[in-house]
């Protein structure tokens, strides 16, 4: 069997999909599209060699506007197809999907294999199309032609994988419903938990936010919250890290240089080390609206045991059990977020490790990426 994975970014591919990959790497050869990442493309590409997975560089960029670089990966990825006897389709984020798909529709125009293509999507979440709730005939259109292709993409998968259950409702509701039984349901990527271990919080109250700075993810909202919070405990300390995305970079830095220049916020910038930084805080708060799968920042967050603050939105609430390990908020809020967090700072000592505790079983006991990965590789396997 030869296993041909389509994503977004190596790093990705690696460091979240490393236990399945391994055991796909039991059952045949794997063979990865993806676009290059940057100054690290050459040790990454040298790490996926070690692995014998084999690399194929592919123009792909996360905007939908870029058709000439679209229909170059949909050509790239059509002229493999014949080179190969058995192959699995294994596409993941919505856009490496939709690529995919078409590439496989055009093979079956004139593949004479195609009976031997497997094909199975995996849905990390419905991304910003199913976020934005203000009206735009271009947000309408986009939202239009993904739920059609997406309606398509069912009918012609052999399995579709998604990781949360909101997502699978959304499917169903714009899917045929002799397709639904093709869905299937995993937790999310799951966590290292050799990689991401328990460790002790520090006694000071610190919050951290770790994400992709887009204002989706609910930037504004934990700036706000942080500004509020600092006129009444001034010795609460609040920490962001992430990268700006290039978009929201003149809307966000802005802003954001004003709350470090009044000593609001401490701002890391794009951290390597997640460990470090996560091991330093006390709660961790994700504020996001984003459709997600189930926040990758948030499963680590888990595992080292920190209480979370988090919204409502499909994919986020899955890492807290309300009053638990911490608490679901309605997104968008910042005053149900500033409320969350000042409960979270005047929790007792017994009752924040009765939190910690919670998130390092949810951790182990669902998110266990040993365990997902099992579960992934096992619908891959036998659909």
């Amino acid at each position: 069997m030869n296993f041909i994975i389509v994503a977004s970014s190596k790093n990705s591919l690696l460091n979240f999909r490393g236990p399945l990959l391994s055991i796909l790497k039991n059952f045949g050869r794997i063979v990865c599209f993806c676009p290059k990442d940057g100054a690290i493309d050459c040790s990454l590409n040298n790490r996926l060699r070690s692995e014998k997975i084999s690399v194929n560089d592919i123009p792909l960029q996360r905007q939908f506007c870029s058709p000439i670089s679209d229909l170059k990966c949909v050509l790239n990825i059509l002229s493999c197809l014949p080179n190969y006897d058995r192959v699995t389709l294994i596409p993941y984020t919505l856009k490496p999907i939709f690529i995919t798909f078409i590439a496989l529709r055009l093979y079956a125009l004139y593949g004479s294999r195609i009976s031997t293509v497997k094909f199975i999507p995996f849905i990390t979440g419905l991304g910003a199309i199913f976020t934005d709730q203000q009206f735009s005939t271009s947000n309408f259109l986009a939202k239009t032609l993904s739920s059609f292709l997406l309606s398509e993409v069912l009918k012609y998968s052999n399995a579709c994988i998604v990781q949360n259950s909101d997502d699978k409702k959304d499917l169903s509701s714009f899917c045929n419903s002799k397709h639904l039984d093709k869905i299937y349901v995993v937790d999310g990527s799951g966590v290292d938990l050799h990689f991401f271990q328990p460790t002790a919080a520090p006694n000071h109250h610190t919050f951290l936010m770790l994400s992709r700075l887009i204002p989706n993810k609910g930037i504004f909202h934990y700036l706000e919250a942080a500004f509020i919070l600092k006129t009444h405990y001034s010795h609460v300390k609040f920490v962001l890290a992430g990268p700006i995305e290039s978009k929201y970079r003149d809307s966000i830095e802005s802003i954001l240089e004003n709350c470090v220049n009044d000593n609001i916020v401490e701002y890391l910038g794009e951290v390597e080390n997640v460990n470090s930084v996560l091991e330093k805080c006390r709660y961790f708060v994700n504020p996001s609206y984003y459709r997600e799968g189930v926040p990758r920042s948030s499963l680590e967050a888990l595992a080292h045991g920190r209480p979370i603050i988090t919204t409502s939105t499909p994919g986020n609430k899955e890492v807290v059990i309300e009053g638990l390990n911490g608490y679901i908020i309605p997104p968008r809020s910042t005053p149900h977020l500033v409320s969350a967090m000042v409960k979270l700072i005047n929790l007792s000592n017994s009752s924040y490790i009765k939190f910690a505790n919670q998130s390092l079983d949810l951790a182990a006991k669902r998110f266990n990426s040993h365990r997902v990965s099992s579960q992934t590789a096992s619908i891959i396997l036998n659909s």
